[in-house]
């Protein structure tokens, strides 16, 4: 039995430190949403442990306005940026906690 089965995750990881953070709570059944740049065949193996991850670029979230619905349904946010970088895309804590309190 996995521990995690009803927990929706949303990754937003610009290291690898997120990537594998997102591929164990995926492991332990989480369902987790990865959200990103559109990758090319050269960020193949460095992103390749994230095999479980349903992979989302975050671009075609923004122009079809669903960032917001995928954030809303979230129980945790990873994200592995330099202090600040979350808080100017507008997909901070503070941010994100104002639209879903249960995060």
């Amino acid at each position: 039995m996995r521990p995690f089965p009803e927990i929706r995750v949303v990754e937003i990881a610009g290291s690898a430190a997120g990537s594998y953070a997102g591929k164990l709570l995926a492991d332990y059944g989480a369902d987790v949403v990865r959200l990103g740049p559109a990758r090319d065949d050269e960020d193949a193996a460095f992103y390749d442990l994230a095999k479980t991850v349903v992979e989302v670029a975050l671009d075609d979230l923004e122009e079809d306005g669903r960032l917001d619905e995928v954030l809303d349904r979230a129980d945790v946010v990873i994200e592995s940026f330099r202090p600040g970088v979350v808080d100017r895309l507008g997909i901070g804590h503070e941010a994100v906690r104002a639209r879903n309190p249960g995060i």
